[in-house]
Parts: structure tokens; sequence; C-alpha cells
């Protein structure tokens, strides 16, 4: 069973997935303001999942689905270091 903290965490996590098409209408330093707040709630929501009881049975459901959203917020966490470089290396080369 996860605990309401991560359940909770994760919930806010994928609404807020929904919401990232926004970032086109934002200026390239809003945008990167917001790509590190979602970097660091990421990061947060990841240390979390770390911290619950590893789970080692193989048919245990919690222990499936805490896997699942450990390599998903592991990959936004690439994309965002990865996006987060790209736009800072983008205004460093602005005139």
């Amino acid at each position: 069973m996860l605990s309401k903290d991560v359940e909770l965490a994760l919930a806010v996590l994928w609404r807020e997935i929904a919401q990232e098409h926004f970032l086109r209408s934002l200026t390239i330093p809003e945008a990167l303001a917001a790509l590190e707040q979602r970097r660091d709630v990421a990061d947060h929501l990841l240390a979390q999942i770390y911290r619950e009881p590893a789970h080692s049975r193989c048919g245990d459901k919690a222990a499936f689905m805490l896997a699942h959203c450990r390599e998903l917020l592991e990959a936004e966490l690439a994309w965002l270091d990865r996006t987060i470089s790209c736009l800072q290396s983008s205004i460093r080369a602005a005139p």
C-alpha cells in the first residue's frame, strides 16, 4: 500500500502533466522558471517513492505501480534536465 503522501503527490503530478501545453505561450525565461519548478516537484516525488518500503513479492500490485511511477519520474527528470539545459543555452546565446 502506498502512503497517502505519495498517492497525493502522484495525483498532483499527473494532473499537471495535462496542463503542460501552456509552455508554448510562455517566454523562454518564464518557461525555464516553470520547468525548474516542475523539476523540483518531480525530484521531491521521486525521493518520496524511494522512501517507500520495498515490495519484493512479484505479484504485489503496489510494487508494480511504484516501479512504473519511479520509471516515469526518472524519465521526466531526464527530459526536464535536457530541456532546461537547452533553454539555458538559448538564453546565453541570445544577443
